[in-house]
């Protein structure tokens, strides 16, 4: 029992080990003087306005001559604490504010300094479907890949509820009953009436989907989950070909 726990107590020992080991790696390569000058490049780039501080992007090379050692010691050391965000208002439309919060430009360029440290080991193990403040992928994007998926969903809702129908109706001669009040012809109604295929499998047929059409289970109160994306977007179904600048759905 004692070698179990002492074997427990040294693997986890080990493990604390190796991850102060590789903190302390991508720390250092957080440091690095290429890294540095690459995120105060794009932070540069990006301008903006002086966080609490009130160091500009213009004043920012000075202050950093002065004070970078000191604050490069202090992130080793893990005592480095970043500044408090300057709050501002941002007038909306509607007439309301909208809130900011600008750190300061030497806590920006850490920030950045990390991210590209962080990003390339973390962001190929994200879903394919997030898209929110990823390098190469934007909102835009992200609108597109649900345009390609609620038509499937909601194709897929509808085959769901045809295979419901067909479950509730259970019998044979109950099937067949209401296949013939759909509009299918009698030697169809009853082949598919007295299959042995699944629910399913069946919901998938021609037959079926004439019988238990779109219009048919829109009548019994079946939203368009399509539809109801696009009213919510503002989008308009449009057929034939449509200008770039008005969205259609």
């Amino acid at each position: 029992m004692r070698s179990a726990a002492n074997t427990h107590r040294a693997l986890k020992q080990d493990e604390a080990k190796e991850k102060r080991e590789v903190n302390s790696e991508l720390l250092e390569d957080v440091l690095t003087s290429d890294n540095l000058a690459q995120a105060w490049k794009r932070v540069k780039a990006n301008k903006g306005a002086p966080g609490i501080d009130g160091v500009t992007i213009e004043d920012f090379p000075d202050h950093a001559r002065a004070h970078w050692p000191a604050v490069r010691q202090q992130i080793k050391e893990g005592r480095y604490q970043p500044q408090a965000v300057r709050r501002v208002e941002i007038p909306k439309a509607d007439g309301g504010k909208r809130l900011l919060g600008i750190p300061t430009v030497m806590d920006r360029v850490i920030q950045q300094a990390i991210a590209q440290v962080l990003t390339p080991i973390f962001d190929p193990t994200f879903s394919e479907s997030s898209f929110g403040f990823r390098p190469g992928r934007n909102a835009h994007q992200a609108i597109r890949q649900v345009q390609r998926h609620v038509p499937e969903l909601d194709e897929w809702i509808r085959r769901r509820m045809r295979m419901c129908y067909w479950k509730r109706w259970r019998w044979p001669r109950t099937k067949i009953k209401n296949l013939l009040a759909l509009g299918v012809s009698l030697k169809s109604a009853i082949q598919h009436g007295c299959s042995s295929n699944s629910y399913w499998q069946m919901s998938r047929t021609p037959v079926i989907n004439q019988a238990v059409s779109n219009a048919w289970l829109k009548e019994q109160g079946l939203l368009s989950v399509k539809d109801l994306w696009c009213k919510a977007q503002g989008y308009t179904a449009k057929k034939g070909k449509t200008s770039s600048s008005e969205p259609t759905c």
